[in-house]
């Protein structure tokens, strides 16, 4: 699991290419969407972060629960898309507040956080 809280450690995450690149455009848009929409400046520590569930990850990893406030599969998750070989989705603080997460896909997938995601899986057309 890596937390990425700029665009800085997104692009020198050590990553693999795609995974890095929605790491990076998910913080760019969390910083353009706190500027333009909210007319603040995002601050990760308190308006949330974005978090990188890699493939060698666990879902029930102490710091993953920790991190998440809770185990992956049971996770309220707002929404899902896909991108670029990653689940993309958000688990909320508050009506404020909340990490955004991109989980990688791959064959060891836990079945059951899989089955949540596609669940929740919303096609690009919007009509999930």
């Amino acid at each position: 699991m890596k937390k990425i809280k700029s665009v800085e450690e997104a692009e020198t995450s050590g990553l693999p290419e795609n995974v890095r690149a929605v790491a990076t455009r998910l913080v760019e848009d969390l910083i353009r969407i706190y500027r333009d929409e909210i007319g603040a400046e995002w601050d990760p520590e308190v308006d949330g972060y974005v978090v990188v569930i890699e493939a060698t990850d666990k879902p029930d990893d102490p710091e993953i629960v920790e991190t998440v406030g809770y185990l992956l599969h049971e996770a309220p998750f707002e929404g899902v898309t896909y991108e670029d070989g990653c689940f993309l989705t958000c688990v909320l603080w508050n009506n404020d507040a909340g990490l955004t997460i991109a989980i990688v896909d791959h064959e060891d997938l836990d079945p059951r956080l899989r089955a949540v995601l596609e669940a929740d899986l919303v096609s690009e057309a919007g009509d999930g």
